[in-house]
């Protein structure tokens, strides 16, 4: 799902949603529907949760046009409800694994959380809003917080006692397939951008330990500006930090940083103040680094660098400098190069080349993001940070 065009329809105008639309359902029927069986398989980008998801919002955002059947909808329904029991049980005897935004539990809040935001303005028929309602009620997304949470006190222990020089670990950390990660898609920086886009009523008594990891990601920042990709057990050695992806590096901690700095709940301003300069050497980063080889998408290109620059300029930028819209502006500009550059063999062909968080769907969201950027229409990261809260 995550290499899949069909999460583009929430971003294109209503004239062309009915063939977003057309384009979900054939999607539907070419994959098919499998309802999750783990909470580490249940997110909305990597599995069917998000074309469920997908198909729910399409239909609440217009549905006087729209194409699915009543037993189609009952079916994204029931999926989703059979993912919330799955993710809200113990499946290993890792117990901090399996929450992170790719696959996981975090992944999973985000479809709960998107598919709210579209529950809460619908014109659709009172009995199909009320089919999903507890879905997305407060209980619901209170029971997937609390889980991802305390999953995570449960990691920061087993991280503790893993530490070899006596350094202090932080209140919260997660494991992928046994490595701590640290960036956007498996680690720690994606699971609290999921619990920062959550409702603040619900994560108020978790606050105190978001900031603390979050001071403790800041700490991990190298002289460049970059984060290494995985926490190391020897925080004392130098780690390696070649990657400045969204995936692993400095994208997904810039983009993380400013919806702390942003929240409407503010961070204490000793935080504050250090999140804003961690986020200034992050962003430049990002600006010298961020015309990747690997391709345009978002997960691991240039379309992901963009986003990172943008989410900068919404928090940096003011009436007097524009200087992070205008870099965000400039790699956009150079992305429009990419058959060039991949002719040149200075930028990789991906795998599946027009996908959005491998290829070009990713990149056409970041260069309509430019151009809501440039008409102060901030845009997050589809499919990750464009969550209001």
């Amino acid at each position: 799902m995550h290499h899949d065009i069909s999460l583009l329809p929430h971003l294109l105008p209503d004239h062309s949603k009915g063939t977003a639309a057309s384009h979900l359902t054939t999607s539907i029927s070419q994959s098919g529907f499998s309802t999750p069986t783990s909470g580490s398989r249940s997110a909305f980008l990597g599995t069917s949760v998000g074309q469920a998801t997908l198909t729910l919002v399409s239909h609440l955002e217009n549905p006087e046009a729209s194409l699915y059947e009543p037993d189609a909808l009952q079916g994204c329904v029931e999926l989703l409800n059979g993912a919330l029991q799955v993710a809200l049980k113990d499946d290993g005897d890792i117990p901090e694994d399996g929450c992170e935004v790719l696959y996981g539990r975090a992944g999973f809040l985000y479809a709960l959380l998107h598919l709210r935001s579209a529950a809460k303005s619908t014109k659709a028929d009172p009995s199909e809003v009320n089919a999903i309602m507890p879905l997305v009620s407060d209980q619901a997304i209170k029971a997937i917080v609390d889980d991802i949470v305390n999953r995570g006190r449960i990691g920061a222990q087993h991280y503790q006692e893993d530490l070899a020089d006596g350094s202090q670990a932080p209140k919260l950390m997660w494991v992928w397939h046994g490595k701590r990660y640290l960036g956007g898609a498996h680690g720690v920086a994606g699971i609290l951008q999921m619990l920062l886009q959550s409702p603040p009523e619900i994560i108020k008594p978790y606050f105190p330990l978001i900031y603390d990891t979050v001071e403790w990601l800041i700490s991990l920042q190298g002289p460049d500006g970059n984060w290494p990709h995985v926490a190391s057990t020897h925080p004392s050695r130098q780690a390696e930090q070649e990657l400045v992806e969204w995936c692993h590096g400095a994208p997904s901690m810039v983009i993380l940083l400013s919806r702390l700095i942003c929240h409407p709940t503010s961070p204490p301003s000793t935080l504050a103040s250090s999140a804003k300069s961690s986020l200034q050497k992050g962003a430049q980063c990002v600006y010298k680094r961020g015309l990747l080889r690997k391709g345009v998408g978002l997960c691991h290109g240039v379309a992901g660098s963009i986003y990172a620059l943008l989410d900068a300029s919404h928090t940096l930028d003011n009436s007097e400098s524009k200087t992070w819209i205008e870099r965000a502006m400039y790699l956009a500009v150079r992305a429009t190069e990419w058959e060039a550059l991949v002719r040149d063999g200075e930028m990789r062909m991906p795998d599946r080349p027009y996908s959005l968080y491998e290829g070009l769907g990713g990149m056409c969201c970041a260069w309509a993001a430019v151009l809501g950027g440039v008409d102060n229409v901030p845009r997050g990261m589809v499919g990750y940070a464009d969550l209001e809260v």
